[in-house]
């Protein structure tokens, strides 16, 4: 009997370890070339704490031999364990009154649905950072007097230059993303790439005498409503094998779709960072995780403030029905230093918002990019 449950828990194991193995790789393949791997990608914390578990049960049982094939696995995706489950080694040796430039990235998913305006500004206000890039920024057609009065000039108050792009004017409802600073914005455009719903922009940000090219993202949106959402959890309650696979095939397939559509635009967003002629920082929502392609492409070569400058553990920005997960990211150019980057747990909004502080050398900023 013994003998069997080893045998078991050893083939159990294989296929979590051949799920996370795959979770480790997805950064490295296109999902519009192949799209097996997408999925592990987004369950990698999962598979990381599964196997984890597998790797103390062999210890506790004594299978020296499969806790150190286990250990060594994890020695070298240590890079990829990092990124889901934050250590910032350094940051104990930094300190706020080092940071010259402070920037707030949000999704506000359209100000909570127009019932948190007041307490979303408010945060902002408080807050009080130097750049301010929100996703989902709306405003109601319906009643467009009373939220561009209520909004824009409290706005205007703290941040005197800006930049609105609404990608959707047709409905009652304009949405799109949005830059508040203290710094003045020129050269402001959209980044051109395919989406009905979803928009890139960027900006160049006047830092004193010098330039810093902003990119506030909202990549697609993996178009989950809250009917599928809702229909999801009440299966919970007692289900069908033809449920389940028909619900599986529908969030597979939507999942799919939005990914491939990722995978395009970060192709396009990395263009355009590796053209600029300036430094830059990178912001938004990427809708994607770390361990994903769209992520990966997309940082490049830039630091991730949150992982370098972070609190250790799981930090997540997304909360919605049960997931939770990091989908929102800010990446600065290899010669900014990130000081600290905090997530902040304020329920007006389905994400977090990040909060960063961050040191810009001068002598840099006069050198221009460094390639």
């Amino acid at each position: 009997m013994r003998l069997l449950v080893k045998y078991a828990a050893l083939i159990i194991n294989i296929i979590f370890l051949v799920a996370y193995l795959m979770g480790c790789l997805v950064v490295y393949v296109n999902p519009s070339t192949f799209i097996g791997f997408v999925h592990f990608g987004t369950l990698f914390p999962i598979l990381l704490v599964i196997n984890i578990g597998f790797l103390l049960f062999w210890l506790i049982t004594r299978k020296w031999l499969y806790s150190t094939v286990l250990l060594f696995i994890f020695i070298c995706t240590f890079n990829a364990v990092r990124g889901v489950f934050l250590m910032p080694w350094d940051k104990a040796n930094n300190s706020l009154e080092q940071s010259n430039i402070s920037l707030l990235t949000y999704n506000i998913s359209n100000f909570g649905g127009f019932k948190q305006i007041d307490p979303i500004c408010n945060y902002i206000f408080e807050q009080n950072p130097d750049v301010v890039c929100l996703q989902e920024f709306a405003i109601r057609t319906e009643n467009g007097k009373q939220d561009l009065d209520n909004i824009f000039p409290r706005f205007k108050e703290h941040y005197p230059y800006r930049m609105v792009w609404f990608k959707n004017q047709t409905g009652p409802r304009w949405w799109g993303v949005a830059i508040f600073s203290k710094y003045p914005l020129i050269n402001k455009q959209k980044v051109e790439f395919e989406s009905l719903y979803n928009v890139s922009v960027q900006a160049d940000l006047i830092f004193h005498s010098d330039t810093i090219r902003l990119f506030n993202n909202h990549l697609e949106s993996n178009k989950l409503t809250m009917n599928d959402v809702k229909h999801f959890k009440e299966l919970q309650n007692g289900i069908t094998r033809q449920e389940l696979l028909s619900t599986t095939q529908l969030f597979g397939n939507k999942i799919t779709s939005a990914t491939r559509i990722r995978s395009g635009q970060a192709n396009v967003l990395a263009h355009a960072i590796q053209q600029s002629p300036y430094p830059v920082i990178v912001c938004g929502d990427f809708n994607d995780v770390p361990q994903s392609y769209t992520y990966r492409h997309i940082r490049g070569n830039l630091r991730d403030a949150l992982f370098e400058a972070g609190t250790w553990g799981y930090n997540y920005t997304f909360h919605s029905h049960g997931m939770l997960v990091r989908i929102d990211h800010v990446l600065i150019d290899q010669t900014f230093t990130p000081i600290a980057s905090a997530v902040h747990r304020v329920s007006h909004s389905d994400h977090y918002p990040i909060m960063n502080y961050f040191k810009i050398p001068q002598q840099t900023l006069l050198q221009g990019k460094v390639q």
